[in-house]
């Protein structure tokens, strides 16, 4: 597959159930998240963020992903519902997915440097290890991690270091379309103002779609934000406007947050 021509991610009217079901646990979702225009999914646990995060993603029925029951999802000008085998795997070559608890399945007797390296090197096990080592750096870089941490041990870091380092992962192919799923999960509130900046940045070149926890992070991020609630789209559009005039309770929740306490 050549490098893809529409950089864009496209969600029309989606429906999606978990793998063997029938039962929808996301009803109806549409957005386009492009370059300069990111999407931040925010909604309650259970409201269906992460299964619409793993189906853009390009997640299969067989890895216990989700399927596609309604509408369509388009990732970089490919239609998910009939991508093959082969053309799916040469599509996840441009596509970064740091998962909701990806840091948790991370290796922990490998070091830094081969766990952010081995997406390029399951690509090509004979790829230069010099320039696999400058992509390696650049994607530490994006997440605000030393290059000093490189020869350390997973099993040695703290949670959001392995948060981070899930990240750098998604990033070292430098991806056309980045799906992140609380990405700062566990970090250090000092750190995650940097993270959020970054996928700011990152957001600017490539489509990115992140699921987060308040609108703080929605806001840090920027572009449009989609707010579920039991599956369905309860609100979208710039989280502020959102917050200004929430046309339901649980955006309204959301907007009380923001509120200075009387």
């Amino acid at each position: 597959m050549t490098e893809p021509t529409h950089a864009a991610i496209r969600v029309h009217d989606a429906s999606l159930a978990h793998a063997g079901s029938t039962a929808l646990v996301v009803r109806g979702v549409s957005f386009v998240a492009e370059p300069g225009a990111p999407v931040t999914v925010l909604g309650p646990t259970g409201a269906g963020k992460s299964t619409l995060l793993d189906a853009i993603a390009l997640q299969t029925p067989k890895e216990q992903g989700p399927e596609l029951h309604g509408g369509s999802i388009a990732v970089l000008g490919h239609d998910v519902r009939g991508l093959g085998g082969r053309a799916r795997t040469r599509l996840l070559a441009f596509v970064g997915h740091a998962e909701q608890r990806g840091s948790e399945r991370l290796e922990g007797t490998m070091t830094v440097g081969d766990v952010v390296a081995s997406p390029i090197f399951d690509r090509d096990p004979r790829f230069d290890r010099k320039e696999a080592g400058v992509a390696v750096a650049g994607a530490l870089d994006a997440v605000r991690l030393p290059l000093g941490m490189l020869d350390r041990h997973v099993f040695e870091l703290s949670r959001g270091q392995r948060q981070r380092v899930s990240l750098a992962r998604a990033l070292v192919l430098d991806p056309k379309a980045l799906i992140v799923d609380d990405p700062i999960s566990g970090l250090d509130p000092v750190v995650a103002p940097d993270v959020l900046d970054g996928l700011r940045t990152l957001a600017e070149t490539r489509a990115v779609v992140a699921a987060v926890r308040t609108p703080r992070q929605a806001r840090a991020i920027g572009g449009t934000s989609v707010v579920l609630h039991r599956g369905r789209v309860v609100g979208a559009g710039p989280i502020d406007a959102l917050l200004a005039d929430p046309r339901h309770p649980y955006v309204e929740s959301l907007a009380r947050t923001e509120r200075p306490a009387a």
